[in-house]
């Protein structure tokens, strides 16, 4: 406010909270405060509002056990529409709902569907074993004398009807309100951690949070260099990694010990560059877009912008235009998808141009072990990590349901044949090998004309009998260009369900490393169509994207790589897979459709392309990584350094496959050279080593800051040079055709020859993790019709190998038994020992007695209590090792079994897990009942590493038990 003061105006800046020094502010809590209603003289009183400094931040509502949270919720939304107290939320910034049980909570303005929970992390860290200490400090801490005596009069009270803290447990309320309403907490995510996505106000979920508070406590310790310490963010699909990034970048600036930081968002992809871009505009912070090397060097070199995005090729074309590197410490260099960009050359150049930039990645799917280096790139791992298992038990995504369905194929082999005799006379047997190669792939099948008619025909009856008129659409991937368009054309026939192609221009080059990737004249003919429709291809992409998300039309979207990574529409919640994915892939495609939405009640996955176990492994790797051990890292480094070392012997091995000709430039002499087969083969394995080796130097920023300029020109020439003269030699010498001198034959062929006649339902719908978070993929009941018996087999057998798989630790002894029974079915089958019916009912009764977790040989005293089993299942073995008669180890190891569940029965309690004094507590019972039961009483000595087995598989396994 400006005043007049002896002739000169002068401003005072008048600071409401005292952001910095939280203990300066005055925190007062309210029950029961009452509100007027607009336009009315009625009042409403939310049951605890919480005022700092008099402004109401806060507002709790308050449910009876026996009442759910959601009914907290809906007060909260009512309470902001016009006819109730919209002003009261003018200012309030956190909303809680809670019963005693349960606990919820929001910003103003949050729809019911994205009301959160708040999670502490485990107490491993001594910072958080403080936290943990001072929460249950705080809940057994009675009500000093004056606020019982305020609680009393307020409620209508004695005194003496309050009961005591002392020992009472804490409650899943108690801990939310701790979490979120301890005063430097409550402020810091007002300040921090509320944001307006274009328009709409957002707060952090407890991942976003304490992985951004790990990340700025991570970037302040700096090396014997001065270089910030950076790392990897792993949180999963959906769980909001754009505004993580935004928490990030804003809270940068709050760092009293950074007073200018510099933030670079770095993508791999034109339509990630422009969302995360648009994402930073709506949440108030203006990022510079670099629309090419050039201009990206200008924004850098010139200090234009405290906030850049920029796709990752654009630094390799900024390193040609001249050489400039940027020394700060202070610019923090944000890298999306960065299991995809911090391979190749481009990555080297941006560390380049940065080389003492702070680097921090994130990502959503797994980093497989040929990509522990990205790790080491960046610093490690920053935690927490945050799975799809968290995120689908946190309810922040949706469960994924998974159901495969097969197009049945019938072929005229005879036919097939004949042709193949016909047409390829003149080849030679590797020539035909390879030509029927080519071919024969399931992939080739898969887009034949009648294979794409049939499923084609079976998804819009999908679609139609199940989700057409609620609002939901559908993703259809296909797999290629041309394809995409035939669904499109069969769609438009069926005439039931509307659908658009969205896919990027046809590739217009001459010649082409497959001839799948040459775009035909239907995919041309198509371009031309939506050249003309919508101009230009951003526009065709931005038209089409925005009417699926927001329009009636297109109810299915057809893609082929195009949206199956960082595209976000809710209503996006079926994909129909009719191309083969895997690992990353794969893992970002089925996110696509499990965005929470109103009404929607999960994403649906429907497999005609088998991949199955390809998503099984995925997620098996996926969970790993939270487990992840940094000490991996130390290989990994070595690992590159060591295998950069080797390129300039590998350089002149390969050189010196042609030491005796004379004439370097002379292409006729080195192919004549090559027509002795065996040094051809040699030749082909020095390239491939060679190649290989040089594309990991080239993703290694010290390989090529250490590498002359004329070196690297001449490795890559070489390179360049020498995969053209093996394309040369391959066809010269007749062990490649060139395909494209078949493929309209052939495609005739597959279409008039190969006939789908019905789809089948490979399965009945199963969750891939259900809203507890645990894998649910099981075997089906009843085997599907029309598949053969040995695959109906497999496919039982391996749905029940994955179950084994996911539920193992809650009972070692009886997974591992079923586990090695399967396996062994399996094995007979494959060996030829029993025939495929023999198979399919082998494995059924295996499944079956599965399913009905069938022991054997339990003792009486124990069949009736699995948890006891399951410990039985783990001590047997140990005390079976010491040598003791079969009968008396049965005896021992049941008693011990139930003696061990009685205890844990007894001590097991809220937070028993994280609390290490319970933990030691039984423990020290166990140690008890082996000195004074088993030896004493029994006279049986037993060792103490057997006794540590024991306790420690006990405890995995009740652990596992007792939190599923």
């Amino acid at each position: 406010e400006a005043q007049t003061i002896n002739g000169f105006s002068k401003s005072f800046t008048l600071n409401y909270i005292d952001w910095q020094n939280p203990e300066r502010n005055v925190f007062q809590a309210v029950p029961e405060f009452s509100v007027e209603r607009t336009r009315s003289s009625q009042t409403v009183r939310p049951d605890i509002v919480l005022f700092v400094n008099g402004i109401p931040l806060g507002v709790i509502e308050c449910k009876a056990p026996s009442l759910p949270v959601g009914q907290g919720v809906t007060q909260h939304i009512r309470n902001q529409t016009d006819d109730y107290i919209p002003q009261l939320f003018v200012f309030t910034q956190i909303l809680f709902a809670v019963n005693k049980n349960e606990a919820t909570y929001a910003t103003a303005g949050t729809p019911e569907k994205f009301w959160s929970v708040w999670k502490e992390l485990a107490p491993d860290t001594p910072a958080e074993k403080k936290w943990e200490a001072s929460f249950l400090r705080a809940v057994h801490t009675d009500f000093s004398p004056a606020d019982a005596q305020a609680a009393c009069t307020a409620l209508g009270l004695r005194t003496a009807e309050i009961p005591s803290c002392a020992a009472r447990l804490p409650t899943a309320q108690d801990r939310t309100l701790f979490s979120l309403c301890f005063q430097p907490r409550f402020l810091e995510l007002i300040r921090g951690y509320i944001l307006f996505d274009n328009g709409e106000k957002k707060i952090a979920r407890y991942q976003q949070y304490f992985v951004t508070k790990s990340t700025l406590d991570r970037v302040q310790h700096t090396g014997s260099d001065g270089i910030r310490q950076g790392g990897i963010i792993w949180h999963t699909q959906g769980s909001g990694k754009s505004l993580t990034m935004v928490m990030i970048a804003k809270n940068l600036v709050f760092c009293t010990g950074l007073p200018s930081p510099r933030i670079v968002l770095v993508t791999d992809r034109e339509d990630l560059d422009i969302q995360l871009g648009d994402t930073f505009k709506h949440c108030g912070l203006t990022p510079v877009r670099a629309t090419s090397g050039r201009n990206l060097l200008d924004l850098v070199s010139e200090k234009k912008a405290s906030v850049i995005t920029t796709l990752v090729h654009k630094f390799d074309n900024a390193a040609g235009v001249r050489n400039f590197h940027d020394d700060s410490a202070d610019i923090f260099v944000l890298v999306d998808e960065s299991h995809r960009t911090q391979f190749g050359s481009f990555a080297a150049k941006m560390r380049q141009l940065f080389p003492r930039a702070c680097y921090i990645g994130f990502t959503g799917t797994p980093l497989m072990k040929k990509e522990k280096n990205s790790f080491a790139k960046f610093g490690g791992l920053i935690r927490p990590a945050y799975t799809i298992s968290q995120a689908v038990e946190d309810k922040a995504v949706l469960p994924l349901l998974y159901e495969g369905r097969l197009v049945n194929l019938t072929q005229n082999k005879e036919a097939i044949d004949l042709w193949f005799e016909r047409h390829t006379e003149d080849l030679t047997d590797k020539q035909k090998a390879d030509l029927k190669k080519k071919y024969a792939r399931a992939d080739m099948l898969q887009k034949t004309d009648q294979v794409i008619y049939m499923r084609a025909f079976d998804i819009n009856e999908h679609y139609k009998t199940n989700w057409q008129g609620t609002g939901f659409k559908a993703q259809l991937v296909a797999p290629d260009k041309e394809s995409a368009v035939k669904y499109k054309q069969f769609f438009d026939e069926l005439g039931e369900v509307t659908a658009d192609v969205l896919i990027s221009s046809p590739d217009t080059r001459e010649a082409y490393t497959d001839i799948l990737d040459e775009p035909s004249d239907i995919v041309n003919a198509f371009w031309k169509k939506m050249m003309a429709k919508y101009s230009d291809e951003k526009k065709y992409n931005r038209i089409l994207i925005d009417s699926f998300k927001n329009g009636g039309s297109p109810e299915i979207i057809i893609v082929v790589d195009k949206l199956l990574t960082g595209f976000d529409a809710p209503v996006d919640t079926v994909l129909y897979l009719c191309r083969p994915l895997k690992a990353h892939t794969l893992l970002q495609a089925i996110a696509r459709v499990n965005r929470l939405a109103e009404g929607k009640p999960y994403g649906y996955i429907v497999d005609y392309a088998d991949v199955l176990e390809d998503l099984s492994s995925a997620l098996t790797s996926y969970e790993a990584l939270a487990g992840f051990d940094e000490a991996d890292l130390a290989g990994a480094v070595t690992g590159i350094r060591k295998i950069t070392e080797q390129l300039p012997q590998q350089y002149s091995d390969l050189l010196s496959v042609f030491k005796i000709i004379a004439d370097k430039n002379d292409e006729e002499a080195y192919e004549q050279l090559l027509a002795d087969e065996k040094l051809r083969d040699e030749f082909y394995r020095r390239l491939r080593e060679y190649a290989k080796t040089l594309s990991i130097a080239l993703s290694s920023e010290q390989f090529l800051m250490q590498t002359e300029p004329a070196d690297m020109t001449r490795y890559r020439t070489a390179l360049r040079r020498f995969e053209k003269l093996r394309t040369s030699v391959q066809f010269r010498y007749a062990e490649a055709v060139d395909y494209r001198d078949y493929e309209p034959k052939i495609k005739k062929l597959l279409n008039t020859h190969i006939h789908a006649d019905t789809v089948t339902q490979l399965n009945k719908p199963a969750y891939i993790i259900n809203d507890e978070g645990r894998s649910m993929l099981v075997a089906e009941e009843e085997p599907p019709f029309g598949v053969s018996t040995a695959a109906q087999a497999d496919h039982i057998a391996f749905m029940a190998k994955q179950t084994i798989n996911e539920n193992m630790d809650e009972d070692p002894a009886f997974y591992e038994k079923f586990s090695v029974l399967i396996q062994q079915v399996i094995d007979d089958f494959r060996q030829k020992r029993i025939s495929d019916i023999e198979y399919l009912s082998k494995v059924k009764e295996t499944v079956r007695r599965l399913t009905a977790h069938e022991h054997d040989d339990i003792p009486a005293d124990i069949q009736h209590n699995d948890n006891a089993i399951a410990c039985y299942g783990v001590i047997n073995p140990v005390f079976t090792g010491l040598g003791l008669p079969a009968e008396q180890v049965r005896e021992i190891s049941s008693g011990c079994a139930l003696a061990f569940d009685e205890l844990f029965d007894k001590n097991v309690k809220v937070n028993f897990w994280s609390d290490e004094n319970s933990i030691n507590a039984v423990k020290n019972a166990m140690d008890d009942y082996f000195y004074d039961v088993i030896k004493k009483e029994r006279g049986i000595a037993i060792p103490s590493p057997d006794m540590d087995v024991i306790i420690n598989k006990v405890f995995a396994v009740q652990k596992k038990r007792r939190t599923c």
